[in-house]
């Protein structure tokens, strides 16, 4: 039962998306952002981030609201192990994760970058493949219900 409310929602959330009033590359991407900064470790600002930046590059806010909410909390260890790891291998330090001693400043800073790093090549790789699936699914609809008849594909 929890699993068709579940199903039922995310159809509902897609229907929105495919809906919003604006147009298909502001929305793609829009999202696209959105799905960028769910990847990033920046946890609790989220939204806010991708609204600024959605602001900023006049993209569709919902969209980007909706992107953040790719990365599930509960997927969140996994993402950002993922995105260190990958950090410290590009950056010549292998493979590994730190041993953790303390939570000083110095080893804080230490391990910031390959974070980053990482979890920002995984997010712009997911943000510009979202970017595209969101943009033609967009496009698709609006030319499918053009079709059909219905005034401006909306």
């Amino acid at each position: 039962m929890i699993q068709a409310k579940d199903t039922r929602r995310r159809k509902m959330d897609l229907r929105k998306l495919l809906h919003l009033d604006d147009e298909p590359h502001k929305i793609a991407g829009g999202f696209a952002v959105g799905v960028f900064i769910g990847f990033s470790p920046f946890y609790g600002v989220h939204m806010l981030l991708a609204l600024a930046l959605a602001f900023l590059f006049r993209l569709n806010k919902g969209a980007a609201v909706a992107g953040t909410w790719v990365v599930l909390p509960w997927f969140a260890p996994l993402v950002l192990s993922l995105g260190y790891l990958l950090g410290r291998f590009l950056m010549g330090e292998g493979f590994g994760l730190p041993e953790i001693r303390s939570l000083e400043r110095e080893w804080i800073l230490k391990n910031s970058l390959p974070l980053l790093l990482g979890c920002s090549l995984i997010g712009a790789g997911a943000a510009g493949g979202s970017y595209i699936a969101v943009r033609r699914a967009v496009e698709r609809w609006r030319e499918a219900r053009s079709q059909e008849g219905h005034p401006g594909g909306q």
